[in-house]
């Protein structure tokens, strides 16, 4: 999936910070596209938080790469991508979504 896509998924998703059962969902998501591509991962619980652990094991890693994919609250519509552009716009799409959508499309480059 390309990173357009990719983000654009992923900023539909409301993933509000206190919402687990939405954030968990978000995580899951994520973790279908790596399967997809033959990458596998892992989930673990941190304070109640879903952790998408992908490459490697965390302990064994030389350099870990993170970002989030919960949002503060909005209405619905923010959760609808508008594309003005080459600009995507939606909540999360600058903090941390992007980031998320570019680390899942170089999953092949991040985990070699």
């Amino acid at each position: 999936m390309e990173i357009k896509e990719l983000l654009i998924s992923l900023i539909k998703i409301p993933s509000i910070t206190s919402d687990l059962v939405i954030n968990q969902q978000c995580v899951d998501w994520c973790k279908d596209i790596l399967k997809s591509t033959g990458i596998s991962s892992n989930t673990v619980n941190f304070a109640n938080r879903p952790i998408l652990i992908w490459g490697c094991n965390i302990r064994d890693c030389q350099i870990l790469i993170n970002t989030h994919l919960d949002v503060v609250p909005a209405s619905s519509r923010a959760f609808t991508p508008k594309e003005n552009g080459n600009r995507i716009t939606g909540r999360g799409s600058s903090d941390s979504k992007s980031n998320a959508a570019i680390l899942l499309s170089l999953e092949k480059e991040v985990v070699s």
